[in-house]
């Protein structure tokens, strides 16, 4: 009933157009071409095609259909609420009349592509060792009442690699995801997607991602910072390193003083102070899983006559690592503990490695600075206690000092005679060990005078100092 102005319009756009058609049933196309196709005058008939299709074309037995496709354009979207779920159709498009790909089927029933699967945040763990983990999920809402394939992927938190949990998981009968050999205190990720069980290639979104994160664990790396047997500090800070992944967790910490009851204290990640009196101590995690102990370390002192002997510490050249050696002391032990800390940086900054008793050497891990004073300690660790060697002070290569030591004048002796000293110069000024000083005076415009005074002297007279205006300084010299 369309005028023929409106006729010539729709007639010169089907000519210049991509089409995309349609047809209910297979046997209407392999009857016979459609009638439209290459005859622009046919298709008259569905003018409201170039608008969009018409809400009830699709219900009609034997009917062909097109969708107009803007030039360029190399897909096109067809509303399913203008088909029938149970249709089964070709497709296949042409241009100019000419086809450009055959026919392809397509089945309504089961070519759908599902919405995404629901993960229930709530996660249960399993009671002992291998620890599972068990994750509630719930079908897609869309298609309803059909049978998909699922599958369904977890991760380490900051992890790379997305592993496979099984091929294939189907929504009849549903069973919930299991995910085993998970380690404590860690965070995992999972996400899923879902699939009609005959359409292969056509997968849903993905989930969106569940985060859970596994029970809490005691951390199995506990350290004092400080010396057990050094006589006159009032506490020691406790260190323990932690052991989650992605999540934070708060720990108990017990420690017992000689003729007192156990005390308990809460405390967040990864430090206590302790009293120097305690004797004893261990670590858990709040909420920690019932079969896991705490880890706990004895602190008493066992004297200078089972500390290790004979502590080198060596620089590497052309590597930043520092070598450690030693001997071992008498008795029996259950390993060696190294530790270090650059000179004035906080307890808290204790860096340490555990070793098997008969290891007597360490390759310690880090970037050591050239000029930087590094303390290293080694000791030995017993069920009885501790017994730590000297620490010793280690520059990984010596540096030129950065400033001499402080003068300051003394009473003359005697009478007539000047008298001076000098402090020493901090560690971090010095940047190596002190070999000599060097003591320079100056009067008036005489060339100044300097002498090498030895590195353990800190004090001097000057018998022989011209009488009248002076100028005297003092510089510290290293082995660089």
């Amino acid at each position: 009933d369309a005028d023929s102005d409106t006729d010539s319009e729709l007639d010169e756009a089907v000519a210049s157009s991509e089409w995309v058609a349609l047809t209910k049933y297979p046997r209407a196309f392999y009857e016979g071409q459609p009638g439209w196709q290459g005859i622009p005058g046919a298709v008259r008939g569905g003018r409201d095609v170039l608008a969009g299709l018409s809400s009830n074309c699709c219900n009609h037995s034997n009917r062909t259909w097109t969708v107009a496709v803007p030039a360029g354009q190399s897909w096109v979207t067809i509303p399913r609420e203008q088909l029938t779920m149970s249709d089964e159709l070709l497709v296949w498009g042409t241009k100019a009349g000419q086809p450009l790909w055959p026919p392809v089927f397509v089945n309504l029933e089961t070519r759908m592509k599902p919405d995404a699967p629901r993960l229930h945040p709530d996660v249960d763990f399993s009671e002992d060792d291998p620890l599972e983990a068990t994750v509630q999920w719930a079908p897609p809402v869309w298609p309803p009442h059909k049978v998909l394939v699922c599958q369904f992927y977890y991760r380490r938190c900051q992890g790379t690699t997305w592993t496979l949990l099984e091929p294939e998981v189907k929504s009849i009968p549903l069973t919930p995801i299991e995910i085993q050999d998970l380690e404590l205190a860690t965070g995992y990720e999972v996400f899923g997607r879902c699939r009609m069980e005959k359409e292969e290639d056509l997968w849903s979104d993905w989930s969106p991602i569940l985060s859970l994160q596994t029970l809490p664990s005691a951390p199995k790396d506990v350290w004092i910072s400080g010396n057990p047997c050094a006589p006159g500090r009032q506490e020691w800070l406790l260190l323990w390193k932690d052991r989650g992944h992605c999540m934070q967790m708060n720990y108990k910490v017990w420690f017992q003083v000689k003729d007192q009851e156990l005390i308990q204290k809460t405390a967040p990640c990864c430090n206590l102070f302790i009293p120097t009196q305690a004797e004893w101590v261990g670590v858990s995690a709040v909420n920690a899983t019932s079969w896991e102990p705490l880890t706990n370390l004895s602190l008493a002192c066992l004297g200078p006559d089972f500390a290790p002997h004979d502590v080198v510490v060596s620089s590497i050249p052309g590597r930043t690592e520092l070598l450690v050696t030693w001997q071992r002391g008498p008795g029996e032990l259950q390993e060696h503990v190294v530790d270090w800390a650059r000179d004035g940086d906080p307890l808290e900054n204790l860096s340490w490695v555990r070793l098997p008793p008969e290891n007597l050497s360490v390759l310690l891990p880090g970037n050591f600075e050239e000029g930087v004073p590094y303390r290293i300690t080694v000791t030995a660790v017993s069920p009885w206690g501790l017994a730590p060697a000297p620490s010793v002070w280690r520059f990984r290569e010596e540096l030129t000092p950065l400033a001499g030591p402080v003068l300051w004048r003394l009473q003359d002796a005697p009478p007539g005679t000047p008298a001076i000293a000098w402090g020493e110069v901090p560690r971090h000024q010095l940047r190596g060990h002190l070999t000599h000083y060097t003591l320079c005076a100056q009067s008036g415009t005489r060339p100044s005078v300097c002498v090498n005074v030895s590195g353990s002297t800190q004090n001097i007279t000057l018998p022989d100092l011209q009488w009248g205006p002076c100028e005297l300084w003092v510089t510290a010299s290293t082995i660089a």
